[in-house]
């Protein structure tokens, strides 16, 4: 239960985040699953560059509704995990990205087409999670009782640039990487007031830049996968360059004015 989006309003991320999850968690309770996985997010760690953050790190907020309500949702799982000794796991995906994506990667890519891309810090860091790599730390938590009580970060075991990663998708598509720099707190300010604009005007689109998407896209986090492995004998199967050879691939056969399978 989430809102994948950083543009929605407040009032819909309680509803739905926050209040979903305190639905499913009641609704499993009453069915006694035998085990509940939840979807969080790499986000609820906060924004510590300083260290290599893992399951151990306290749950700090963005001060923004996405993050923030990904956090507010796991203190709920948790709550019925104490309480009512519902089977909980939680499991932190950082950039997941594969065939079928409908955010990540056709998001950047229909901003690269429309040379809508900026970017405003060098060496942002990324870490990709393929689909598949993801999937299969799923299907383990699901048949290994070990993970109940548990939370697991999940990456394919390697960063990349934010740049490296559009300039893949850039020669994917046919056109020339994006090379625009802007200083972090002109983007930021930047933001604000086009979210600021979007508010008092009532805008239903999303506004162009938001200060989550600066704050994401912007951030230099290192994040271990270490407990997956030596806890549930977890490794990413699939290498991070094999998964991008296989979405470039997949992204290929999209119509390039609509992103959308044609």
């Amino acid at each position: 239960a989430a809102v994948v989006t950083d543009w929605a309003p407040k009032k819909l991320f309680r509803e739905v985040t926050i209040g979903g999850t305190e639905n499913i968690c009641k609704a499993a309770v009453a069915a006694r699953v035998s085990r509940l996985v939840d979807m969080s997010t790499n986000d609820v760690f906060g924004l510590d560059e300083s260290q290599v953050m893992d399951e151990t790190f306290p749950l700090k907020p963005w001060r923004e509704p996405y993050s923030d309500s990904k956090i507010e949702a796991e203190k709920i799982c948790w709550r019925y995990h104490q309480e009512h000794g519902l089977p909980v796991t939680m499991v932190y995906p950082c950039w997941v990205f594969g065939e079928g994506d409908q955010t990540f990667v056709p998001l950047l890519a229909d901003a690269i087409l429309k040379r809508e891309l900026i970017f405003w810090r060098k060496g942002t860091l990324v870490w990709p999670t393929y689909i598949e790599n993801l999937v299969d730390l799923l299907m383990l938590i699901a048949e290994d009782d070990r993970a109940v009580g548990n939370g697991y970060l999940v990456h394919d075991g390697e960063s990349t640039t934010l740049e490296e990663f559009c300039a893949g998708i850039a020669e994917s598509l046919g056109v020339p990487p994006i090379t625009i720099y802007i200083p972090y707190p002109v983007a930021y300010a930047a933001a604000a007031v086009l979210e600021f604009i979007w508010k008092v005007t009532g805008k239903k689109t999303r506004p162009l830049l938001t200060t989550y998407t600066v704050k994401n896209l912007g951030s230099r986090l290192k994040f271990s996968i270490a407990k997956a492995e030596r806890k549930l004998g977890w490794r990413p199967k699939i290498s991070y360059k094999e998964g991008f050879v296989r979405t470039m691939k997949w992204l290929k056969t999209l119509d390039v004015a609509t992103l959308k399978q044609k």
